[in-house]
């Protein structure tokens, strides 16, 4: 899988650098002795129309999502159907609610803790 990533100086902690994929390519030839393939995701997954292919093909899910958490623009936020459903909390981050309790947690990580037993 094929995951660009870049950074800024000015908009982030990490050092500056831009995504190269023929740098990635060679590394990936080198190390595996395979190319990747870009747009393989899409091509197995279904891309941006993977709420068709879980609505035919997909039951029993929960996807619990934080808008804090920077990958759940990529996720699933609304139910696609009575058994697969979205918990979407505004002030959530990654795995959270998934995570043991602790005193310090925000109320809504109870409630969704709860829902998803």
């Amino acid at each position: 899988m094929v995951m660009p990533t870049s950074s800024s100086k000015n908009t982030s902690m990490f050092p500056a650098y831009d995504y190269d994929y023929a740098s990635d390519e060679e590394w990936c030839l080198e190390n595996y002795g395979v190319k990747p393939r870009p747009t393989w995701i899409t091509t197995e997954f279904g891309g941006h129309g993977f709420k068709h292919a879980l609505k035919n093909f997909g039951s029993n899910i929960i996807f619990s999502n934080g808008l804090l958490d920077p990958w759940s623009g990529g996720s699933v936020l609304e139910d696609i159907s009575e058994t697969i459903v979205a918990l979407v909390t505004e002030k959530g981050a990654h795995h959270l609610d998934l995570r043991a309790a602790t005193a310090e947690d925000p109320d809504w990580a109870g409630w969704s803790r709860e829902l998803l037993k």
